[in-house]
């Protein structure tokens, strides 16, 4: 983990509203989809993800977030609510 962001190529895509069990609920901002980089940026340090899978409320499987006005779930571990999110682009 680090206290900075790793690359200025990212674009913001949404913040994490909840995270527990392993299970983060992100608020979208912009579009991302399984394969991404992410990068979670939160006052305890960054990390760098591979999102692997991705659901959505209801606890299906999707392969996109479209972006602003969605919400889905992502698996992470830790503490990391009121934290961001970017993908590397």
């Amino acid at each position: 983990m680090q206290g900075h962001s790793e690359s200025t190529r990212q674009q913001y895509v949404g913040d994490i509203v909840n995270c527990a069990n392993g299970i983060a609920e992100i608020d979208v901002k912009n579009k991302f989809q399984v394969g991404d980089r992410l990068e979670i940026i939160h006052p305890s340090g960054n990390r760098i993800v591979e999102l692997t899978e991705m659901k959505n409320l209801e606890g299906e499987a999707v392969s996109v977030a479209p972006g602003s006005g969605h919400r889905v779930q992502i698996p992470l571990q830790g503490e990391l609510a009121k934290g961001m999110v970017a993908r590397f682009i």
